[in-house]
């Protein structure tokens, strides 16, 4: 018989929002809002519409808090290659 996962699953609430992208609970203590001063001065919309292709507006009525592995993602993703791509049809433009 298969290992079945153990894991206690956290209770969501407003003291344990989910995360918009990977759908855990977590402590506030672990996640970021997406309209917090970190998450404004990390650019964290923008970044997650570029890499993740969702929208989170201040007006949604789901989620806008991620948890720091997904933050950490998306800015991975972000800078090794969203940029990079960004940056190389940049300079296909000034050269065509």
């Amino acid at each position: 018989m298969a290992a079945e996962n153990t894991r206690t699953p956290t209770k969501v609430s407003a003291r344990n929002p989910i995360c918009r992208l990977c759908g855990e609970s977590k402590e506030s203590l672990y996640l970021i809002k997406v309209f917090g001063n970190a998450g404004l001065s990390k650019e964290i919309s923008k970044k997650e519409e570029l890499s993740g292709r969702i929208c989170i507006t201040e007006n949604d009525t789901r989620s806008k808090v991620l948890c720091r592995t997904c933050v950490s993602f998306v800015n991975k993703m972000y800078e090794l290659f969203i940029n990079k791509v960004q940056k190389q049809q940049e300079e296909f433009e000034e050269f065509s």
